[in-house]
This record gives C-alpha cells, sequence and structure tokens, in this order.
C-alpha cells in the first residue's frame, strides 16, 4: 500500500462516495425481509484521536482513506463498505455466518495491524464486533443486528482493544469490558478533578504573587514620596536662602539638584529625571527685595518644587 500522505487532494472523495448507516440499515433490511443470511462487522478504529491530536484532520483523512483501501483490499467484493462515524465503518457481509464473518473481520484486523501510517510514527488498530442473523429469528432486523454487532464491538474495545468478538459475547468478558469502562470514565473524572484543583491552586499562587507585588509597590511608593517629601523641605529652606540673597545658596541648590536627579534617575521612570531637566512653569514675580542675580536660581527651584509636589501626587496608592 501506498505510505500515508500521498493523493491528499482524492482523501475526501475518497470518504465523501462511501455510504452511509441509513444506506447500510435499507440495504440489510432488503437482505433480512428475503430471508437470507446476513452478517455486519462493526469496525472502530482504536485511539484515532490521537492521529488527528498529532497529526491534524486533514492527515487524518489520509488516514482513513488508506484504512478503507485496507478494508476493500480484504473484502475482495464479497461485502461491501459502509461509513457509519467518523472513524467507524461497518462491513455487510451477504450470506456469511457469523464465524464466517469473523474470519473475514480478523483479516481486515491483521490488515489494518500492518498499517504503518506517517512513516510508522503512528500505529493503526481496530476492534470489531460480528452479528449474524439467522433462522431462527434473531436479529430479525437491520437495527437489531447493527446494535448487536457494536455491542460485540464494544466487547473488543473495552477489553484488549485490536481484537474481534462475535456476538454473543461470554459473560466474563462483557463485566470485563462494563468495568474497563468504568475504570477509564472514573480515571478520566480524577483526571479532570485533579486539573480543576491544579489550575486553582495556580490561580490562588497567582493571585498570592499579585497581592505580594503589590504591597510592594505600596512601600516602595511610600519610599519614595517620603524621600521626595525630604527634598522639598530641603529646597524650602535653600529657597528662603536665596530669598535672603544668601550666595551660599546657590551652591545648595546645585547639589540638592544634583542629588534629587541622581535619586529620580535610579528610583522612578527616566522621562521623570528628564522632565526635572525642564522647568513646568517660570516664576515671574520675586520676593521684594531679592537681588536680581537671584531671581533666576530662585524662579527654576520653585519650579522644581512644583514639579516635585507632581510627582509625589502621582504616586498614588
Amino acid at each position: 500500500m501506498a505510505e500515508l500522505g500521498q493523493n491528499a487532494e482524492q482523501a475526501p472523495k475518497e470518504l465523501e462516495k462511501l455510504p452511509n448507516k441509513d444506506a447500510l440499515l435499507s440495504e440489510l433490511s432488503t437482505q433480512i425481509q428475503n430471508g437470507k443470511l446476513a452478517s455486519v462487522a462493526f469496525i472502530d478504529l482504536d485511539n484515532f484521536k490521537q492521529v488527528n491530536d498529532q497529526h491534524g484532520h486533514s492527515e487524518g483523512d489520509k488516514c482513513l482513506v488508506a484504512v478503507v483501501a485496507s478494508l476493500a483490499a480484504v473484502m475482495l467484493g464479497k461485502g461491501k463498505i459502509y461509513r457509519v462515524g467518523g472513524d467507524e465503518f461497518c462491513v455487510l457481509l451477504p450470506n456469511f455466518s457469523s464465524f464466517e464473518a469473523a474470519a473475514t473481520a480478523e483479516r481486515i484486523r491483521l490488515g489494518l495491524d500492518t498499517l504503518q501510517p506517517f512513516g510508522g510514527t503512528t500505529r493503526v488498530t481496530t476492534s470489531i464486533g460480528v452479528a449474524a442473523c439467522d433462522a431462527r429469528g434473531i436479529h430479525a432486523n437491520a437495527e437489531s443486528l447493527v446494535k448487536a454487532a457494536d455491542e460485540a464491538m464494544y466487547v473488543s474495545k473495552w477489553t484488549t482493544k485490536n481484537r474481534v468478538t462475535i456476538w454473543p459475547a461470554p459473560e466474563a468478558d462483557r463485566q470485563l469490558a462494563d468495568d474497563n469502562r468504568k475504570r477509564a470514565q472514573s480515571d478520566q473524572r480524577l483526571s479532570a478533578l485533579e486539573q480543576q484543583v491544579q489550575n486553582l491552586q495556580t490561580q490562588q499562587q497567582e493571585f498570592a504573587i499579585q497581592e505580594v507585588n503589590r504591597e510592594k509597590e505600596k512601600q516602595q511608593r511610600q519610599q519614595i514620596k517620603g524621600q521626595l517629601a525630604g527634598f522639598l523641605k530641603e529646597a524650602q529652606g535653600i529657597q528662603n536662602s536665596i530669598h535672603y540673597n544668601n550666595p551660599a545658596s546657590l551652591y545648595e541648590k546645585s547639589d540638592w539638584e544634583r542629588r534629587v536627579e541622581e535619586y529620580l534617575a535610579d528610583n522612578l521612570d527616566q522621562s521623570f529625571a528628564v522632565r526635572f531637566h525642564s522647568p513646568k512653569q517660570q516664576v515671574t514675580a520675586f520676593p521684594v527685595g531679592m537681588n536680581p542675580p537671584m531671581r533666576g536660581p530662585w524662579s527654576d527651584l520653585t519650579a522644581k518644587m512644583g514639579m516635585l509636589h507632581d510627582f509625589i501626587s502621582e504616586l498614588r496608592e
């Protein structure tokens, strides 16, 4: 068989042309009404969801095309293939007893077991159930016969997978299948609960981390506000010294600006430090008696003190 992945454009057509379950029931009903022996093999691919998850639905369709080709190679025109679900197929075998149909189903199983799709990286197996109508009137209608084959497939699926089961399956096999399915459902529920707990724990951890970060930011803002308030109080003293025309206040002002700018650069966004270099406003009214050389430094310091007020107000809690 050609390696899967070829003839990608033909994949949808190969699947769409298969008759569906309604066609199966109609043709099977005709067979039964005519009093003829008929068997149905219900074929379900094992773990096919993993194929779609790992390779995508487009590649999954190519895999299904190869499965259909394998079924046809076994049938050799002795039966008809129907697609009754996403990865479920039925084969109608006219004039086949259940044992003859089981032998054919086993050849189907072996054929699919030897497939090596996707370069052999993914294994495709199948669980098959077989049922037949007979002269005693067992499964005297099409729906009953298909349901019986489905129930037999269920036993194959939930015991070992990759096997053929004839209806009616032994009681021990049916019980094992029920137990395994219940256990799997319980494991799924447990896994879902564990995932919910893990998600909740993760959310709680994230919330706790956010709370810690918020508290740290709050403390940092308080520290910065306290430091800026200290700078502001110190500037008021320098401003008073400039007001009284103290020449030493010019050096104090220069040193104060240097220390404030360094602090802003280290503790606030760089834009604050840049803004600090450009006074927000120029003061034109000066204290009475201030010497003209002192007016520029006094005005500059006043504007920068206004900036510190703005910085403090921006550090809202």
